[in-house]
């Protein structure tokens, strides 16, 4: 993740205001109640704070995860500056120990994550029954230059299609593409949610 230590520098100067405009349609899917706990898998700089923060109020709190020390530094600061009660966790998304959450929220992680089903499988185990599990993320059905490029600066494979993994674990799950131009993004912007099962 020595990359990513390095491109926590930049990241917000060149991505925020490119995605902020989509996060909603992610946060909308989570379904939250206000006094809730979220994790934020692979969650970066903490791009999802503010938005995890409004539906969520002074009495929820968010599960940061990123395997970047330098991206987690970013995300402190944010989820202090918000007042948002946050537990940042440097590890692998393999085999971090989360507490019991009742939302999950991906976004561009399993585009990245080395292995990405273990990721998963992880992540659902802490996810509470009735809980949602969303992801935001990109997917080159066509590829092109943007698409190789966005690969090369995130460290990412656009041909992956982790909605197959809500798909294959819970009920009610969606997907839904974003208005998002793929020459942009280098593919389909696109949220997938579903429901863990009750046991």
């Amino acid at each position: 993740m020595r990359w990513y230590d390095v491109f926590a520098h930049t990241y917000d100067a060149q991505l925020e205001a490119l995605y902020r405009p989509y996060r909603p349609a992610a946060f909308d899917a989570l379904r939250l109640a206000p006094g809730q706990t979220v994790l934020d898998l692979a969650c970066g700089t903490g791009q999802n704070f503010d938005g995890l923060a409004e539906r969520l109020g002074p009495a929820g709190r968010v599960v940061g995860l990123d395997a970047s020390e330098g991206m987690l530094k970013k995300a402190r600061a944010r989820a202090d500056r918000l007042g948002l009660e946050a537990a940042l966790v440097h590890a692998d998304a393999t085999a971090a120990a989360y507490p019991p959450v009742d939302a999950v929220l991906a976004t561009l992680a399993f585009t990245a994550l080395p292995d990405p089903d273990a990721a998963f499988a992880r992540a659902l185990d802490a996810l509470r029954p009735g809980g949602r599990f969303v992801l935001l993320d990109v997917h080159a059905e066509r590829r092109r230059f943007q698409t190789w490029l966005v690969e090369k600066i995130a460290r990412a494979d656009l041909n992956r299609r982790p909605w197959t993994l809500l798909e294959a674990a819970l009920d009610d799950v969606s997907r839904t593409d974003l208005n998002a131009p793929a020459k942009t993004f280098g593919g389909t912007l696109y949220v997938a949610a579903g429901t863990k099962r009750a046991l």
